[in-house]
């Protein structure tokens, strides 16, 4: 702290957001989120279908969302929208309704816990 600061001179740096989050901060941390996660999505590269193409299955995005819908939500992965986009409209209603920490915690964890892997079926 400066000295500024201790006398009340200039305004004191914000504390610490242990508990929750004001809307400053998690407005930011969803652009984070949009900047990193969500705008790195990719296609399936061999689409025939000429409607949408933001499918999530067969995406580079699936294992990941497939691990938010296991170990986050705790919901079964046949309720994972099929786009990308309208899945993605679902995590920020979400990421906004509640504390988007705990969220932010989750992805920075995910390589790490219970990496879901595609298995061939023979």
């Amino acid at each position: 702290m400066q000295f500024s600061q201790r006398q009340g001179i200039s305004a004191a740096e914000k504390a610490i957001q242990r508990e929750s989050i004001d809307d400053e901060l998690k407005n930011s941390l969803w652009s984070l989120l949009r900047i990193f996660y969500w705008e790195k999505f990719n296609k399936r590269k061999y689409d025939t279908y000429a409607g949408r193409i933001d499918y999530i299955e067969g995406s580079n995005m699936q294992p990941l969302i497939t691990n938010l819908w296991l170990y986050y939500y705790k919901k079964p992965i046949d309720t994972i929208p099929p786009y990308f986009w309208d899945c993605v409209g679902d995590l920020r209603r979400y990421f906004f309704l509640l504390n988007g920490m705990r969220f932010m915690i989750l992805l920075s964890l995910w390589p790490l816990k219970g990496h879901y892997e595609q298995r061939k079926i023979l």
